[in-house]
């Protein structure tokens, strides 16, 4: 490739993406040869594997946003002659303002599927599309089956990519649970029996797969629909508030103050330490298709399980590098992890076992308040809500 230079950039990296650069070189004469790279600026290094830049290779994490990095390699060998050029230089992509969305912006929930992204938020039900940069919003722009209706107050939001269809929790005057159909663009009240399986409850907190169907959390337990429509049963471990689910083929797990394994009574653990004196509820749970667990607690930061036991293999607060230790939201992105944190974004950069904190970047400095987080498995991209609206950042 051409040798780039500060204002020509060749590579183009997401922020809290590590790079690894490795040089390679062979000496006859004067043996042996050493390795020397400079970054600049310097706050892009944060070499844990090497504990210097004389070293062929380095890794570096690129930290500050819209920055361009340059790396210079010089080499040397046993006679003192010297040889360097630029390397490489590359351009660090941080957070965007998604402009355009209704009301006042307020998020509680994200959800991706079905190639658009769903959006759960004060001012009601949107669907976005990325190709399009489009909003619509779903209680105006689609039909209601029956006559009950919403305008706004949405605070969860699930889209099931088996049946294809969206599933929302409504707050306030039509507090309930609703289902709609993007190819019929219908929003249609879905009841469960009120009496029998979750006394007079009506608040959603977590809409989940149950595979087959849907599943909900409320104050008073959990219930399934296996059928997509038809909700029976409850199973409320004590305390009964279920704030989260965390769901996979085979495994689910419940959370609030405790976590419950789903299906196996008497599995009641306490990841944050709830019992020993902390202050937290569990408020987000994600299963990698690795099999590990995440945890985020509203107090006491995040955590690592397995999934088969719940059983924690690691936890970590903001002496890891947690922007914060209320944990609204967490994401998987393969072996990687995103947090939404009430005081910005962290990133979990599994390459190199650690934490990269998102605070406030220019211009986004009144977003840092997150409430949820998602990851478009198509692309990469990363979505994130707030009270104040819609961020991302994009997969280069």
């Amino acid at each position: 490739m051409p040798v780039p230079g500060a204002s020509d950039p060749v590579v183009h990296i997401r922020l809290g993406d590590s790079v690894r650069l490795s040089a390679a070189g062979s000496c006859v004469q004067t043996p042996p040869i050493a390795y020397r790279w400079q970054i600049g600026p310097l706050d892009a290094t944060t070499n844990t594997l090497v504990p210097s830049l004389q070293a062929r290779d380095v890794d570096l994490v690129g930290r500050v946003p819209g920055r361009a990095y340059v790396a210079q390699l010089t080499v040397t060998d046993g006679a003192g002659n010297e040889a360097h050029a630029n390397a490489l230089a590359f351009d660090v992509h941080g957070w965007q303002k998604v402009d355009g969305l209704p009301g006042g912006q307020a998020i509680d929930d994200l959800s991706f599927g079905g190639g658009a992204l769903w959006i759960a938020s004060r001012e009601g039900a949107f669907r976005f599309d990325p190709a399009a940069g489009t909003f619509t919003n779903l209680a105006s722009a689609w039909t209601f089956t029956g006559p009950d209706t919403f305008d706004r107050d949405i605070g969860s939001v699930w889209y099931d990519p088996d049946a294809a269809v969206v599933w929302l929790a409504a707050r306030g005057n039509a507090a309930g649970l609703w289902r709609g159909d993007p190819a019929a663009q219908t929003l249609s009240f879905v009841r469960y029996d009120a009496a029998d399986a979750l006394g007079a409850s009506t608040t959603v907190n977590d809409i989940a797969p149950a595979f087959p169907g849907v599943r909900i959390a409320t104050n008073l337990g959990v219930t399934t629909a296996p059928d997509g429509a038809t909700f029976a049963g409850a199973i409320a471990p004590p305390p009964t508030v279920v704030e989260a689910i965390g769901a996979a083929p085979g495994t689910t797990w419940l959370g609030g103050i405790h976590l419950w394994a789903l299906d196996r009574a008497g599995v009641d653990l306490d990841p944050f330490g709830v019992s020993a004196g902390g202050d937290s509820k569990i408020r987000d749970i994600a299963i990698a298709d690795d099999g590990p667990m995440w945890l985020a607690s509203d107090a006491l930061g995040a955590a690592v399980a397995d999934a088969a036991t719940g059983e924690v293999t690691a936890r970590y607060t903001m002496a890891d590098g947690l922007p914060s230790d209320n944990v609204r939201a967490v994401a998987v992105d393969g072996r990687h992890a995103w947090l939404a944190t009430k005081s910005g974004a962290a990133r979990f950069n599994a390459d190199r076992g650690q934490w990269i904190a998102m605070g406030a970047q220019s211009g986004l400095e009144d977003r840092t308040d997150l409430k949820s987080i998602v990851v478009d498995p198509a692309t990469g991209d990363v979505y994130a809500g707030s009270g104040k609206g819609l961020v991302y950042i994009r997969r280069p």
